[in-house]
């Protein structure tokens, strides 16, 4: 399970950041590290059903929970870039599609649950502009091997596409994500550690003004972000969408921290990638970096293996 915490929830002209648990000084703003993996679980949700958010995926890594996605068509899961790179590397290192399960149609993520549908990942897509320390453009999308069967449980979302300077009040907006209790992602990382069971939950989140949300994290966003107020609340897992009205608004990036409305959680704004979404998703690779899994790479060789031996060997022995 991924949760970030970015290194610091208010700079005050100074270097000195304030950080979840603890305080920090960076002599370079280069230097800081701006995920942490937090033991906690999503709070101050209430229990719902699948049913009434059926566009929601767990997207697991070797069976175990990493981050949430939003199907957006048969085939394709949006998600956070964050989700899908190696955190321990310094520069941006793609990790293996071969090593995901995504599962959909799930309310309760239990072992031994037959609910719902699995896939294979075959490809990861990232925005090129995807930054760390500071998770700007912080968007990914996933291809399955196969397409999921769309069905009661299992439909994709729609794209909030109004463009941002065109304001739309809503009152509130909904975060949905399985709530995967008080654990950090290591503590899955043993096959006796992974949780008994994950209840999907939702919360109500009130969306922040973009200059209210920069005073407080002073140069950490920027216009393809999103803000909400945290009121004795956390987001959860990387990657969960935040619905407004009917469609897909944001995508959990990171929290300055939790419980505390003080601070917001930060969210891609979807508005601001839904043309980059588009193209990739209909094989225009613009601003993008692709990894595939090495299984379907393994079976791209051995077929075009099969293919050069076919025509060194049978083509002469016809024309003989």
């Amino acid at each position: 399970m991924l949760f970030y915490c970015l290194s610091c929830t208010v700079i005050i002209s100074t270097t000195t950041l304030i950080g979840c648990g603890s305080r920090k000084t960076i002599e370079n703003p280069t230097d800081i590290v701006p995920e942490e993996l937090l033991e906690i679980g999503l709070i101050g949700g209430t229990p719902t059903e699948i049913k009434k958010f059926p566009f929601l995926v767990s997207i697991q890594k070797l069976s175990i929970p990493r981050c949430v996605g939003s199907l957006i068509t048969a085939s394709w899961v949006l998600t956070a870039a964050h989700c899908l790179v190696d955190l321990n590397r310094k520069t941006i290192f793609m990790l293996d599609p071969y090593e995901f399960t995504l599962i959909s149609g799930r309310t309760v993520m239990a072992s031994g649950t037959m609910e719902g549908q699995e896939r294979s990942a075959e490809m990861f897509i990232i925005h090129s502009r995807f930054q760390r320390p500071y998770l700007k453009y912080d968007v990914g999308v996933i291809l399955t091997t196969k397409p999921f069967v769309l069905g009661p449980t299992t439909q994709p979302v729609e794209l909030y596409t109004m463009p941002p300077e065109v304001i739309t009040f809503f009152p509130s907006c909904t975060l949905i994500g399985w709530n995967t209790g008080k654990h950090s992602f290591d503590d899955y990382e043993g096959p006796d550690l992974k949780p008994n069971s994950m209840k999907l939950e939702m919360m109500e989140l009130k969306l922040m003004s973009s200059a209210q949300c920069k005073a407080i994290l002073r140069g950490l966003i920027s216009m393809d972000s999103v803000c909400t107020y945290l009121e004795e609340q956390c987001p959860g897992q990387s990657g969960s969408p935040l619905i407004c009205g009917e469609s897909l608004f944001g995508i959990f990036s990171w929290t300055a921290g939790c419980t505390n409305s003080s601070l917001p959680a930060i969210f891609v704004r979807v508005a601001k990638i839904y043309i980059w979404v588009h193209n990739v998703t209909h094989g225009q690779y613009i601003e993008s970096f692709r990894k595939r899994s090495s299984l379907a790479e393994e079976s791209g060789r051995a077929s075009f293996n099969l293919i050069y031996l076919l025509n060194i060997c049978i083509l002469p022995i016809v024309y003989w």
